[in-house]
């Protein structure tokens, strides 16, 4: 969205509520009477709002340790920032501080960053109605293949979940994530389509990519186009076969060597001459099971095979065909002779 309108449209509507907590989380003081009293009543009207501004006001201070261009242009067009930070791919970009912004231009420009970086102030809920809640797909024991609004297509893991306000594909394309999905994104240079999950955003136009956020972080896989993958001011920008992972409050990024990434969504497991202690690691994830070695010799072995939705029990009896492997299975119990 260019950023033109948007500071546009604040200047049209100053009074507007949104507008009246950003100037007062800057300075109180440059408040009228009345628009002290416009506030105090809007926290009266509803016990969330005091959690709304709660959230703003988390915001307004991340804004303040957050990285925005020395020399940022509050009427540039996303697309031109988009292209700054875009100077060092597949690397941690670490943005500059901005100079002091004075008054209502301050509050501009610092909105400007928010909705460029992804840190909406919407996503707070001040453009949700009481009567549309957000939605929401949950996937349990299944995989579940999801269609949004804007075309987009995300298919979740068992246990993942993601939910987006009305609006999406309009208004915004915001999505937020828990567990593993896998994202094939429509494109729309307009309106980008950002992931919020754990303390990362990815960022796309039009892509697809895995996403998996755990106990152990949040980790991105790219299959095809560009993607912008943040922690607080830092950013990676990730290309087809590249992984941002984020763990310990730091990002990473590293060629991708697991064929199996989105082995969940597919039901195809590959390997080529792969060492046995990957195979298993990769069979373990599959198929939720544990599998352990009696013979230390076996883990100098390799497979290469494709196994195409095939039921454990086939698989297991392709290794022992295979590699001359005897094993035995109880209950998710498997073990290597």
């Amino acid at each position: 969205m260019p950023l033109a309108p948007v500071i546009g449209a604040m200047n049209a509507q100053n009074n507007d509520i949104e507008i009246l907590l950003l100037r007062y989380l800057e300075s109180k003081d440059q408040l009228s009477a009345t628009e002290m009293a416009r506030i105090e009543e809007w926290f009266s009207q509803d016990p969330k709002h005091q959690d709304q501004f709660n959230e703003l006001k988390l915001l307004w201070e991340r804004a303040g340790k957050a990285a925005v261009f020395q020399e940022l242009d509050v009427t540039a067009g996303w697309d031109e920032v988009w292209d700054k930070m875009q100077a060092n791919p597949s690397k941690v970009v670490k943005m500059r501080k901005s100079r002091p912004y004075a008054g209502f231009l301050k509050i501009a420009a610092t909105v400007a960053f928010l909705v460029t970086a992804g840190w909406l102030v919407w996503q707070l809920g001040f453009k949700r109605s009481a009567d549309a809640p957000m939605m929401t797909h949950s996937a349990t024991d299944s995989v579940m293949y999801v269609s949004l609004p804007d075309g987009s297509q995300v298919t979740l893991n068992k246990n993942a979940m993601i939910s987006y306000a009305p609006g999406f594909g309009q208004e915004n394309r915001v999505i937020h994530l828990k567990g593993e999905g896998y994202f094939e994104v429509a494109h729309d240079p307009a309106v980008p389509f950002l992931i919020f999950m754990a303390q990362t955003t990815v960022r796309v136009v039009g892509t697809a990519f895995n996403v998996l956020e755990d106990k152990e972080g949040v980790k991105v896989t790219v299959s095809a186009g560009k993607v912008a993958f943040s922690h607080e001011q830092d950013t990676l920008f990730l290309t087809q076969d590249e992984v941002g992972q984020y763990s310990n409050t730091s990002l990473q990024a590293y060629t991708n060597h697991d064929l199996n990434y989105k082995a969940w969504k597919t039901g195809v497991l590959e390997f080529a001459e792969t060492p046995l202690q990957q195979v298993i690691h990769d069979l373990q994830r599959h198929y939720n099971i544990t599998i352990t070695i009696q013979d230390p010799g076996l883990k100098d072995l390799t497979f290469s095979s494709t196994l195409d939705n095939q039921a454990l029990e086939e698989v297991l009896e392709e290794l022992h065909i295979v590699l001359d492997i005897q094993y035995s299975h109880q209950n998710d119990q498997v073990t290597f002779l």
